[in-house]
């Protein structure tokens, strides 16, 4: 197994995923939402297979940078930022989103 890990981002699910990106960037760090990600839709005769807290995450994403030669300082820097703008991700409570072992039973 490979004993070395580099990681160049490190993706976080908040509340408010554009202030929190343009905080951020408004501090020299390049922050990305990403604007591809999606889950997979479920089959057309399924729809209570949706993955609506997957599909809630995805739409909640933001990127951070993170590698190896980033200074320590720069790190906690970004941390404490994230800390003062980023709000909790909440995800509603089992039955208000139907989930597949809902549907199932």
């Amino acid at each position: 197994a490979n004993t070395y890990h580099n990681y160049w981002a490190f993706p976080v699910a908040v509340e408010n995923p554009a202030e929190l990106m343009n905080s951020l960037r408004a501090e020299g760090f390049d922050a990305a939402v990403p604007n591809r990600s999606a889950a997979v839709p479920p089959p057309e005769d399924r729809p209570h297979l949706a993955a609506h807290r997957a599909d809630r995450v995805l739409q909640h994403l933001v990127i951070l940078p993170c590698y190896p030669v980033m200074p320590e300082a720069e790190l906690l820097r970004q941390a404490l930022i994230v800390r003062r703008v980023a709000k909790p991700l909440t995800m509603p409570a089992e039955g208000e989103i139907p989930l597949v072992a809902a549907a199932e039973s």
